[in-house]
């Protein structure tokens, strides 16, 4: 679960000036014993902020936000946890909107750097103040976005000419933001070399068309002006990206699988086969990562190649024979709607081989989805799924024991997970938050009173995730089953308290004397990261699944006589020391 930040209060003098910056360090804070050399290094990043870094950003994006009217940017200096960016994107708030998330905001424009990278390292100083500045400028543009402001923002410091390509590909990465060459298959990719394949391709403009698009995560790549050729094709440019990883070739297919400026290593294939020879493994892909299969020749006659993919993802591949004297081939390579693919391959001569880039495709969230799934292969293979044989039994029992073999409680039970998913409307709701100013926009969106909305996140410290409770309301009124609100305080390691809601759902018993038993599931739901889970938390594992099937048992034993009393209860605060449960054990009085 994501944590809540947990924030405190410094004292801090000004230090220096530039024209578009001013510095602040923490009292009592150095990062250079020797004070001369501090003021030096300081006077030394503030020039490469004003003309380096802000130029940079400007000329791409746009000028950053000014809401506390000082005309510039802040740095602060001073000590900062490893995990802890260079950029709070709710200090561009009002202290009373953060509240609303149980965070304080600096309602200004900072940037946060410790400063304390030395010697050969120093460049990743100034690669951090770059990396803020970008974030600033996409964060006040569009705040609901966080995927494209963190690459875009990690990206910033190569094209200020402050890292080497290797930061690109996550071999010379002092912040540890992008991935490493050794990990392509891993969540995410190789990021930032995507985004140098984006600049190659289609010049510099796409990067701030990204931030203008105001398409959330993948679905950016599919609002850019028209101009750009990734405007209609965003999957198969992906897989254009994975094969030039492999390739670097301009020679082939009009410079698709090119990297014009840079020359990244190649991933190291997940799997090796002979064409000729039966064969077949099973690898791991991060979502939004690739990795490549490659088929060599031996002259012989060769067999198809088969992959499966994981059918929760979409998947779509990019195959090139490679001829040892060339000329080089593209192959066709398709995944169908079972994530199925088959790639007959042709005859190879010694030295010959078959390179397959397979990407599983992220979906269209805010956020990178930090997860892997499997993709099998085989060469004279067929795919072949296992049936589970507990869930075939597990269907048999509930034809068995529910009526109408359980159709009509399948059906309530996927309409509610996809509203707690947010997949459908989740029915009238209260009338919307309101917060003056664009960067306010990450507070809330605009709903008006009674109109069916679909809930955002279920994050318990987002204002969005108190909706939830009204939807659980509902809910409970559709199987017909009398719910009360318990509500409680919890407070947040910054002092900030919020009102949270348990929902009950009471069914005596025959025996009052009886102490009741508890069936729980907490509804509210959290990602890898505090921001990510403000703005869009909706797992249906964890734990809308869970919710659905305590409200479904609720409603089955309202229907039957039973001496003991139940209490079914939907929970706040699971992700978090499980407040919810602790208050309900508390309400209980010890019974």
């Amino acid at each position: 679960a994501a944590p809540q930040p947990r924030q405190h209060q410094v004292l801090a003098n000004p230090v220096a000036e530039g024209h578009s910056i001013v510095a602040y360090q923490v009292e009592s804070y150095h990062f250079l014993a020797d004070g001369a050399a501090e003021a030096a290094a300081i006077a030394e990043i503030l020039r490469t902020f004003d003309e380096v870094i802000f130029p940079s950003v400007v000329a791409l994006y746009g000028a950053p936000p000014d809401g506390d009217g000082n005309g510039r940017v802040i740095l602060l200096i001073g000590p900062q946890p490893l995990a802890a960016g260079p950029f709070f994107p709710f200090d561009l708030m009002s202290e009373g909107d953060a509240q609303r998330f149980g965070v304080h905001s600096n309602e200004g424009e900072v940037i946060y750097a410790p400063l304390d990278h030395a010697g050969n390292r120093a460049a990743w100083n100034a690669a951090r103040l770059a990396t803020g500045l970008a974030e600033m400028v996409h964060g006040a543009a569009d705040p609901a976005d966080i995927t494209w402001r963190r690459l875009l923002g990690a990206y910033q410091p190569f094209l200020c000419g402050l890292v080497t390509p290797r930061a690109l590909w996550g071999d010379d990465d002092a912040e540890r933001v992008s991935i490493s060459s050794s990990d392509p298959a891993g969540p995410s990719g190789w990021t930032l070399l995507f985004l140098e394949y984006l600049r190659g391709r289609f010049g510099e403009a796409i990067l701030g068309d990204l931030l203008r698009s105001h398409a959330l995560g993948i679905s950016a790549l599919d609002s850019l002006p028209p101009v750009h050729e990734a405007a209609t094709d965003t999957s198969g440019l992906l897989a254009d990206f994975a094969l030039a990883c492999w390739l670097d070739d301009a020679g082939i297919a009009g410079g698709r699988f090119d990297f014009t400026r840079v020359t990244p290593p190649r991933p190291t294939p997940a799997a090796r086969a002979l064409a000729s020879r039966p064969s077949s493994g099973a690898v791991e892909v991060g979502v939004g990562g690739l990795i490549v299969l490659v088929v060599d020749g031996d002259g012989q006659r060769p067999f198809p190649l088969q992959m499966q993919g994981d059918p929760a993802v979409r998947w779509i591949g990019r195959a090139v024979l490679e001829r040892l004297r060339g000329p080089d081939e593209v192959l066709d390579v398709t995944f169908n709607d079972s994530a199925a693919a088959r790639l007959d391959l042709p005859v190879l001569a010694p030295g010959d081989s078959v390179a397959v880039a397979v990407v599983a495709l992220p979906d269209h969230g805010p956020a990178l989805a930090p997860r892997t799934v499997q993709l099998l292969w085989g060469v004279a293979w067929l795919p072949h799924r296992p049936v589970d044989p507990t869930a075939e039994a597990l269907r048999g029992l509930t034809a068995q024991a529910l009526v109408g073999g359980g159709a009509a409680a399948k059906t309530r039970l996927v309409e509610t997970i996809d509203r707690l998913g947010g997949l459908t409307a989740a029915g009238p709701t209260t009338a919307g938050l309101t917060s003056a100013g664009p960067t306010a926009a990450m507070a809330t969106e605009s709903r008006g009173a009674g109109i069916p909305v679909a809930v955002t996140t279920r994050y318990a410290w987002a204002p969005a995730g108190l909706e939830v409770v009204d939807l659980l309301r509902t809910e409970a009124g559709r199987r017909g089953l009398p719910a009360e609100i318990s509500t409680f305080p919890s407070p947040s390691d910054n002092g900030i308290t919020q009102q949270w809601s348990n929902l009950l759902i009471r069914l005596p018993g025959s025996d009052p004397r009886r102490w009741p038993i508890v069936l729980a599931a907490h509804y509210d739901a959290a990602r890898s990261s505090f921001e990510e889970s403000s703005r869009r938390a909706l797992n249906l594992d964890d734990n809308a699944s869970g919710v659905a099937v305590a409200l479904e048992a609720a409603a089955a034993m309202s229907r039957v006589e039973h001496r003991i009393p139940i209490v079914v209860a939907l929970l706040a605060g699971g992700c978090h020391d499980s407040a919810g449960a602790a208050h309900l054990l508390e309400s209980f009085g010890g019974r």
